[in-house]
């Protein structure tokens, strides 16, 4: 299979890659390279490919990564998930919330470096 992708075509002829078939591409490249899921950390921008790893290719899914794009530094901020959004995620089965790293951290008033109110709201909806 390397090499090849399941592309799909269109009334018009013009042919493109469906999500799902993308993401089910990357797992099945990881298998052909008999690469063991416990050492797999697949990543995504994107939460349907989380949560098609996690429905379909479990072994894989347990330990994917959603890439979180939060940045509080862009005008105007791109905000982060909600406390709903991070327990519905939760209950879908997502396990690792990636952000960047200045989402995560804050400077309080004596100039001490801790975590962001979203770190903490990432561990508590997460827990």
């Amino acid at each position: 299979m390397a090499g090849r992708f399941p592309f799909n075509w269109t009334a018009s002829g013009s042919r493109f890659l469906s999500q799902a078939n993308y993401a089910q591409r990357m797992i099945d490249e990881l298998k052909d390279a008999d690469a063991d899921p416990r050492d797999v950390w697949a990543q995504s921008f994107n939460v349907d490919d989380i949560l098609y790893w996690i429905q379909n290719e479990p072994r894989f899914g347990k330990q994917a990564v959603y890439l979180d794009d939060v940045d509080p530094t862009t005008i105007p901020p791109t905000p982060g998930l909600s406390p709903a959004d991070l327990m519905q995620l939760k209950h879908q089965g997502v396990r690792i919330i990636a952000p960047p790293m200045w989402a995560l951290l804050a400077v309080d008033p004596s100039g001490e470096i801790v975590p962001s109110e979203y770190a903490n709201d990432i561990r508590k909806g997460l827990q």
